[in-house]
């Protein structure tokens, strides 16, 4: 396999330049693979060498769905690592084109970014790319919204929001958090668009970690407190001690909360709160076999 020149595309106010491995389709793709593949229609492949020799397949079934395959090379042969729907456009949107890059140049922002990174460009003129990481997983790493014209960039603490009229480098918003970025588990309806959304993610995602599995308890001495599921931030009154011994139990644990403390109630009791993420959160005592 080899080398098929050089590559520069303007999107927008990235410039996607390097030297690029791509295929005609099913053309050069190893016969191996196109047995795999016996009776899909092909439409796009890209070839990755090394680190990693790996072939990027995006098929169309009969029933109209678009499907990407990552093929990887493993002892001479090619093994199947995983496939994707959810990862590219279903629809009226189309891919126009798959290749895989050895660097990507913003040149507003003066950056330049090692490959290999595989660009997923659309026909409206978006894009979504992934960054093998050096363990092998390609993760989200740059999106652009034509429509929008809104850029996303991805690490593995934020998301930075900006514009190609981004002029003096100071337009921008960035959310902290961690989001879904490994292509095998990527969903395009779910990439959050704009920092109001990320930040809806992130609220869901804390409040499916406080209520995970139906009722989330925490035990403390034998009692059993129930969460309350109201989610709503409680903080401890001034005065009150705050325990950051946690001989806790239930499903919630220490590796979810850093410290505790209990509020008495005239009607409910003892209210626990615990710290998690950073928020108070606040449970009802009860028995072991009682409601709260």
């Amino acid at each position: 396999m080899k080398k098929h020149g050089w590559l520069s595309i303007l999107t927008g106010f990235i410039l996607i330049v390097g030297c690029v491995y791509s295929a005609n389709a099913a053309e050069q793709l190893p016969e191996e693979i196109r047995n795999v593949l016996s009776g899909a229609e092909i439409t796009h492949s890209a070839f990755w060498d090394s680190p990693g020799s790996t072939w990027f397949v995006l098929t169309h079934t009969s029933d109209g769905t678009n499907i990407l395959l990552c093929f990887e090379q493993h002892d001479g042969g090619w093994v199947q690592s995983f496939h994707t729907s959810t990862a590219v456009p279903q629809g009226n949107v189309s891919v126009k084109l798959i290749h895989i890059t050895d660097k990507v140049q913003d040149f507003v922002y003066n950056r330049t970014w090692p490959g290999p990174v595989l660009m997923i460009l659309m026909d409206d003129g978006s894009y979504t790319s992934y960054q093998r990481s050096d363990s092998g997983q390609w993760n989200l790493f740059k999106v652009f919204y034509q429509n929008e014209q809104i850029y996303l960039d991805f690490d593995e603490e934020s998301i930075i929001y900006r514009t190609p009229i981004d002029q003096d480098h100071s337009k921008y918003e960035t959310v902290y958090g961690s989001f879904e970025r490994d292509l095998r588990k990527i969903d395009l309806n779910c990439i959050p668009r704009t920092p109001a959304q990320a930040q809806i993610i992130l609220e869901e995602k804390k409040n499916a970690a406080i209520e995970k599995d139906g009722d989330t308890t925490v035990k403390i001495d034998g009692v059993v407190y129930y969460n309350t599921k109201k989610a709503i931030p409680v903080e401890p009154d001034e005065g009150v001690i705050v325990n950051e011994e946690l001989p806790l139990n239930g499903s919630l644990t220490d590796e979810n909360i850093t410290a505790y403390a209990f509020i008495n109630d005239g009607q409910l009791g003892d209210i626990l709160v615990c710290l998690i993420d950073g928020e108070w959160y606040q449970f009802i005592a009860t028995d072991r076999a009682g409601q709260p």
